[in-house]
């Protein structure tokens, strides 16, 4: 199964890229050490804690085992959403980062999720796909445009959590 997963409120617990701003670390010169600059502390409260981090690996390392395919569907930036995963040791997991400079070619951001999955559905296998996003707008738009394909709502603020991993088990087993 192909799985696309939400980064901002999904992954993580709290928007990363609004977390860089409100630290004001715009002055970085590029995405590495921008995310370099971030501290352990400001990590978990990104993530939540150390424990979360480590919920989510046994979760993705599961679902790679079992040949699952793990790709970041997000409106946030590719490049800090690659280095913030590496810095965590999550970055293995994820086959592709689809994000803003991927993302920009469709201009209504409300359904922009939407719009890239019907512009490729072409490529993509459609009874073999799961979207998990915290935004219920875009499961929305997702369930209006591709209805051939799975959703997950995940609770906003608490991202991705144990009660989530039971229930997405029951989804693709």
């Amino acid at each position: 199964m192909l799985i696309y997963i939400d980064f901002d409120n999904t992954i993580t617990m709290k928007d990363l890229y609004y977390y860089l701003n409100l630290k004001d670390m715009k002055n970085c010169i590029n995405e590495k050490n921008l995310i370099n600059e971030l501290e352990t502390i400001d990590i978990f409260r990104i993530m939540g804690s150390n424990n979360r981090i480590k919920i989510l690996d046994k979760f993705f390392l599961d679902l790679k085992k079992k040949k699952h395919r793990l790709v970041i569907l997000t409106r946030n930036y590719e490049k800090i959403i690659e280095c913030f995963l590496r810095k965590i040791s999550l970055l293995e997991y994820f086959s592709a980062i689809i994000g803003l400079e991927t993302l920009q070619k469709y201009h209504n951001k409300a359904s922009i999720k939407a719009d890239y999955l019907l512009n490729n559905h072409h490529i993509l296998d459609p009874f073999d796909i799961l979207i998990l996003d915290d935004s219920a707008k875009q499961i929305e738009h997702i369930n209006e445009k591709c209805d051939w394909i799975k959703t997950y709502k995940i609770r906003s603020f608490t991202g991705l959590s144990y009660f989530d991993i039971i229930n997405i088990g029951y989804l693709i087993n």
